[in-house]
């Protein structure tokens, strides 16, 4: 007789992927996206990015990620779309998005990055104007905004 796998005395069911997977074809895409782009591939602006993450993805995917909330959409692609987008656009030489980023405010965590692109994303994919580096940022971290250098 087979026993259930319980923990703390409720029934455990082991993860099971979501129906969609926005990294599934990732490899393959890989080469479509570093078309894109100007610098090695790399996005310039956050709508750059959002374009080519569009683009690059079948719309049945990506309007499915987008039927969720949007923080229920951003924590299932966190491991998935988000870690390509780390791994790419963020840890291989940042890209010139992301060094504006870093430029504008003192602290900005990689996974806050591929965060942003993420919500970037799901905002244009539910009819929102893609939201600026800048206020996407001074949501996250107010007041924290460096003053321009003077050179």
């Amino acid at each position: 007789m087979r026993r259930k796998i319980t923990r703390h005395g409720a029934e455990f069911r082991p993860w099971t992927p979501p129906r969609y997977s926005l990294a599934r074809d990732v490899v393959k895409q890989q080469s479509v996206m570093m078309t894109n782009g100007t610098e090695d591939g790399k996005p310039t602006s956050l709508a750059e990015a959002v374009e080519i993450l569009r683009s690059t993805y079948p719309q049945d995917q990506l309007d499915a990620w987008a039927a969720e909330p949007l923080s229920e959409a951003l924590w299932k692609a966190h491991f998935q779309l988000g870690l390509w987008i780390r791994n790419e656009w963020v840890h291989t030489g940042p890209a010139p998005f992301v060094r504006r980023m870093r430029r504008l405010f003192f602290f900005v965590h990689d996974d806050d990055v591929s965060g942003y692109v993420l919500e970037a994303l799901w905002r244009v994919l539910n009819g929102e104007d893609c939201p600026t580096i800048e206020e996407l940022l001074e949501r996250r971290y107010p007041g924290c905004r460096r003053e321009p250098s003077e050179e």
